[in-house]
């Protein structure tokens, strides 16, 4: 049985490049900076953490940009912000608002084109209810999808590069009319989409629409018809439904590698949870599928791979069900290529390597 290998895999098709988070800024600023009147750069994200040097580096290149006249847009989920936005409990919480208020502003004043998505009394109930939980950049034919937050660079995370004209144009009009409408299921009519590239990949999009994900449809028939192996990463180990297929998979003789964080990386309170679950699910899940929880001490996890030796899925989506239950926006690429799985695999490997604790 092949599996996929830690070493750097030769890579034919330059047409996809893997980044990780510290070269996604990077790569974001320079060619940011050297954008000209006439070039377009748009830029989604779920969180924006003004506090982070990365992150403002990023933010002052954008206002010089705009005030070149460069076309941009620029959204990011609610969620960024404080549920009491009005109210803020403490001042910190009220520092961090004016703070990320007069950066808005100061990028309006630039030219820049700005959207606060999904605005909704509803996350008083539930934080991850109607989120938007997509990261995207586009600049010109450049297109961006992975997991990267405008936040912390210190976590291990993953970002996939293209060039299409095609595919920026389309990801560009749909996020363009969700930055007017201010709304993710809004503006996709709550209809999930799918755009082929090429006959091996897709480009695939959440509209938000709770219990519908044609991105979890994908991912689950992904790790259905593995045959040989299967390489997942997760910030949790992925209980219920997604563990139940992985299980499956395993029993079939499928090699099954799991990366996902140790519970005390989490937040005070979500690391309780994570360890009660982890503790059931230990009782009747093969205990091979826990084998890769990552060290304590390492950088917490926050890439979205799933591979198998059929191709591999890189986006947004944690490839849980507890979202899609909710109703989060998502994008994902899916390609179905052995090389580009296995490459994928060998970027996250080597990310690994070098973060030994």
């Amino acid at each position: 049985m092949s599996s996929p290998s830690n070493t750097p895999v030769s890579w034919s098709n330059d047409a996809f490049t893997f980044l990780t988070r510290a070269e996604y800024f990077d790569e974001l600023v320079a060619r940011i900076a050297i954008a000209k009147p006439g070039d377009r750069i748009l830029l989604v994200t779920h969180i924006l953490d003004i506090s982070c040097p990365p992150v403002i580096k990023l933010m002052d290149v954008l206002s010089e940009a705009a005030s070149r006249g460069i076309e941009i847009y620029f959204a990011l989920d609610e969620r960024t912000l404080p549920i009491l936005q009005h109210l803020p409990l403490n001042r910190s919480t009220l520092n961090h608002m004016k703070a990320t208020q007069s950066l808005l502003q100061k990028l309006q004043e630039a030219g820049v084109l700005y959207a606060i998505t999904n605005k909704s009394y509803r996350r008083v109930i539930n934080q991850f209810a109607g989120r938007s939980h997509i990261k995207l950049a586009i600049i010109n034919d450049a297109v961006y999808v992975g997991g990267c937050n405008l936040s912390d660079v210190t976590k291990i995370d993953m970002m996939i590069r293209w060039r299409d004209h095609h595919s920026a144009d389309w990801l560009y009009e749909l996020m363009r009319n969700v930055i007017r409408q201010q709304s993710i299921r809004q503006a996709l009519n709550s209809t999930d989409r799918e755009l082929s590239l090429d006959n091996k990949t897709k480009l695939l999009i959440d509209s938000g629409k709770p219990r519908q994900s044609i991105i979890y449809d994908y991912a689950l028939s992904l790790i259905d018809d593995a045959k040989e192996w299967i390489v997942m990463t997760c910030q949790y180990f992925p209980s219920s439904l997604t563990a139940r297929h992985l299980a499956a998979a395993y029993k079939r003789g499928v090699k099954v590698s799991l990366y996902f964080n140790h519970p005390s990386k989490h937040k005070p309170g979500h690391n309780i949870l994570h360890h009660i679950v982890l503790v059931q699910e230990r009782t009747y899940q093969p205990s091979a599928l826990f084998d890769q929880q990552l060290h304590k001490d390492l950088p917490f996890l926050h890439a979205k791979l799933l591979a198998t030796e059929q191709g591999a899925m890189i986006g947004s989506h944690n490839y849980v069900n507890v979202g899609v239950t909710f109703g989060t926006a998502e994008l994902t690429l899916l390609r179905y290529d052995n090389q580009f799985a296995q490459a994928a695999v060998a970027h996250f490997h080597e990310q690994l390597a070098n973060l030994k604790p």
